[in-house]
């Protein structure tokens, strides 16, 4: 689906949504999963001048949605004006993402009384009735072409040291850091400088104006004239470039910039601080939902290290303004799907307040959104305090150059140790990025910071223009080739590396230079292993440990992003010679060596002694009725590949994620309905030949499930005895040959209809590698593969589809790709 097409049919979708409950509320929006939603009210009139009452503090909306699950969330809601961004009105607005396909079910309750917008507990405050409260709407599953945030969902902590998509990959930040007053952007709506380091000035990214694409967001400064295709333009270019995440202050005064902040006013009055100016905000929104959408996360720091600024609310305490601050920033953009909520730049808070922080955050959060604290340079005393502590998910390091993977080993080691592992953010190098140190920032920080288990965001210190710093820097183009050769980093770790379950492990290599503090090396014992070199020399041997196999040496170039092979008959080995680069001795160098497949490099043994691929120690579980459960698994095989993993039979509502190298998780939320014994049926498949595969059963034990039914068999096959199982296997929907160019996404959604019109279970037989079969919650599945130069040619991929009741009921669909250089 081009993308016209697809904000088209979004369109017509929220639309039709919107005239078929005309007597209930307003919902706009795509209603697809994980898509944003506004539902909105009609309320009491007010203005966002309003004092008594004051719309922002002395009325509270939370709706409750409660899902296909049964599971109900309740978002903070907020008083909109007339809903397109002027400051009067009676509309009264919740923001969502859905992430269940099914029916929702909503119920508003807004409630007024003196500073009640405060209270989190419902029952407080005088509940007043609104006309069409609750209501139903249904949604879809994420078409296939949704961007990738909306289609792979809410980006969360998982308890590991990286974020996780909820439906999708593990993922790795490479980001800019500057400028930090990102939305001092001269086209939105009451922004004026008010007395920052850099006077008069206010971004308007000239430079990106023409990176600006006819329907993305256009709106204009009010006052100014000035309109918003600098600011999208930018979003636009960086999401072009790979960068996925943005450092910004939504309050910056009293601080370096003073041109960033949500109040009608910028002076220390109180009225100013609890009154929000409402078309500022609605500008706020299209920006950063416009940044999810070009692939975007966003930290979002929420207090800057200058005295004035960490005071400027409650005199520094947790008290009225800050709380209405944090449920304004969460009731209008918790609904983003990538986001972190970062407590402070160069936090200065005592511990007894950042805690208050996290917890009134974590308590209006219905998101989950993980919290970070920035540190000052190369200073932890305060991470020393809160490591281990459930609030917080993520670091917020800044550093000095030569530190970078020395810290972020230094943290991953202290949290995990704690029992609660970090996800490990450098928020802020020193001394800047410029166009001249890219060189020297690549070797000694970025692949220091990635092959420890970190993630990036590149801070620009203070330069003058057009190269410009972290107020006043307004060209990304001038830092490009850095965004460049990070995006090849991140992109080879993704495709070519199990990078979420690696290890920092930098003593594995000896003979490399001391230049840029040497080598770095990221390891999965046996498996895979990453070496940078920051000088190569040709000396450097590897210590592949205590394992037997066969490894393939390749050599990847960080200048460039090009791939070249080595050797491919290595043997394990203390003292692994890596051997020379294909070209530029002595230049930076990354050897990629992955354990290749005994039965193809070992001639003496043939292909019919290969085995099916098992999972290993399957769980005994034990669940109740209403428990949310994730359980994951994995499964080898001896020849030493990543079978590919999928599930036949399996209890409702149970949905399976995989997210690659032979790892298989199940998420569910046990119903009422829950067989006693509920059966997983598990199906790991080899990876050279599909007719190689293995079934196994996982027993999950359900309290106050019911009892198991006895089976009943197939009443289509008992009243058509003479049919033949052909007949009543499943039926797929044809796809036509598909032709692409290589390096672009093949995305297909497989459909199949069982005889007794029932979904059939569905499965990947024959994939390429890297490619993911996701469940869309609604009997089909999507199929996307990210093709590269070497997947040049024709290929066949082959799907499965087995009838929900009888396994020999089967039926396999072949789809003919060719991809053209």
């Amino acid at each position: 689906m081009h993308r016209c097409h697809y904000l088209l049919f979004c369109l017509s979708l929220a639309l039709g949504t919107v005239s078929s409950q005309a007597f209930a509320a307003t919902i706009n929006g795509e209603l697809f999963k994980w898509h944003p939603v506004e539902i909105d009210f009609t309320g009491p009139l007010a203005s966002e001048a309003d004092t008594s009452p004051n719309p922002f503090l002395d009325y509270r909306l939370t709706v409750e949605l409660t899902s296909p699950s049964g599971k109900v969330t309740r978002v903070p809601g907020y008083f909109a004006g007339d809903g397109q961004g002027h400051g009067r009105g009676n509309i009264w607005r919740a923001r969502f993402s859905a992430d269940e396909v099914g029916q929702w079910h909503y119920h508003a309750l807004i409630h007024s009384g003196s500073e009640i917008a405060l209270s989190l507990s419902l029952d407080e405050g005088l509940e007043i009735e609104l006309t069409g409260s609750s209501g139903d709407m249904q949604i879809a599953p994420a078409p296939y072409d949704a961007p990738e945030f909306l289609r792979h969902g809410r980006l969360e902590y998982v308890g590991e040291h990286y974020l996780k998509f909820r439906d999708g990959p593990y993922w790795i930040k490479g980001g800019t850091d500057s400028p930090e007053n990102l939305l001092g952007f001269s086209g939105i709506d009451g922004t004026f400088d008010q007395g920052g380091i850099d006077e008069l000035f206010l971004h308007d990214y000239a430079e990106h104006r023409g990176d600006f694409v006819e329907g993305d967001p256009l709106f204009t400064h009010s006052q100014t004239g000035a309109d918003s295709r600098g600011l999208i333009g930018a979003l636009n270019y960086l999401g072009a470039q790979g960068v996925n995440s943005v450092f910004f202050l939504p309050m910056n005064l009293g601080g370096d910039g003073q041109d960033t902040y949500p109040f009608v006013g910028a002076s220390k009055e109180r009225f100013d601080k609890t009154h929000y100016d409402i078309s500022k905000l609605h500008q706020w929104n299209q920006v950063l939902a416009h940044a999810q959408r070009q692939g975007i996360a966003l930290n979002i720091v929420l207090s800057e290290t200058e005295t004035a600024n960490e005071q400027w609310l409650d005199d520094g305490a947790l008290g009225v303004e800050r709380k209405l601050f944090f449920r304004e920033l969460v009731a209008r953009f918790g609904y983003l799907l990538a986001a972190k909520w970062n407590l402070g730049e160069e936090n200065d808070f005592p511990r007894v307040e950042l805690d208050k922080h996290a917890d009134y955050l974590q308590a209006l959060d219905w998101s989950g959104k993980p919290i970070a604290v920035h540190t000052h340079i190369n200073q932890f005393y305060r991470y020393g305090e809160i490591v281990g502590d459930s609030r917080y998910g993520a670091s917020s390091i800044q550093y000095d150059e030569q530190f970078a993977g020395q810290f972020v080993e230094q943290w991953r080691t202290n949290s995990a140790n704690a029992g609660h592992p970090w996800v490990l953010d450098m928020d802020e190098n020193t001394n800047g990025l410029t166009p001249e140190s890219n060189a020297d920032r690549r070797k000694q920080i970025l692949y220091d910071v990635l092959f420890s288990g970190g993630n990036i965001e590149w801070y620009f210190g203070y330069h003058p223009q057009p190269i410009g710093g972290d107020i006043d820097a307004g060209d990304f183009r001038q830092r490009e080739s850095m965004w460049q050769q990070m995006r090849f980093a991140r992109e080879m770790m993704q495709n070519e590396l199990p990078f979420w379950e690696m290890e920092p492990a930098d003593w594995r290599v000896s003979g490399d230079s001391d230049a840029y503090g040497g080598a770095e090396v990221f390891a999965l014992m046996g498996e895979a292993y990453a070496i940078y070199l920051p000088q190569s020399t040709g000396a450097e041997v590897l210590n592949t440990g205590s394992v037997s196999g066969r490894f393939g040496l390749r050599w990847f170039d960080p200048r460039t992003g090009a791939m070249s092979n080595g050797s491919q008959q290595l043997s394990a080995s203390d003292n692994l010679a890596l051997g020379s680069p294909p070209y530029s001795m002595g230049e930076d160098w990354v050897v990629l060596i992955n354990r290749l497949d005994q039965a193809i490099e070992q001639d003496a043994v043939s292909q019919s002694s290969n085995e099916a691929p098992v999972f290993n120690a399957l769980p005994e579980r034990t669940v109740s009725v209403g428990e949310s459960v994730l359980i994951k698994l994995t499964a080898t095989d001896s020849d030493g590949t990543f079978p590919s993993v999928t599930v036949g039979a399996l209890p409702a509502g149970m949905k399976i994620n995989g997210p690659g190298n032979g790892l298989l998780e199940l998420i569910w939320t046990v119903p009422g309905d829950a067989a006693a014994e509920s059966v997983v049926e598990l199906i790991a498949i080899d990876a050279l030949d599909s007719s190689l595969r293995s079934t196994q059963q996982l027993i999950i034990n359900v309290r106050g499930g019911e009892a198991g039914l006895a089976e009943t068999g197939n009443p289509l096959i008992e009243s058509s005895p003479d049919a033949t199982l052909r007949d009543l296997a499943p039926v797929f929907e044809t796809i036509p040959l598909q032709q692409l160019e290589a390096g672009r996404v093949l995305a297909l959604r497989v459909i199949a209809k069982g005889a007794d019109g029932a979904p059939p279970a569905l499965m990947l037989i024959d994939g390429p590698e890297g490619a993911a079969f996701v469940d869309n919650g609604d009997g089909t599945r999507t199929f996307t593969w990210q093709t590269r130069a070497s997947d040049t040619g024709n290929r066949t991929i082959t799907f499965m589809a087995r009838d929900h009741e009888l396994a020999n009921l089967v039926s396999t669909l072949q789809v003919e790709v060719q991809i053209t250089p």
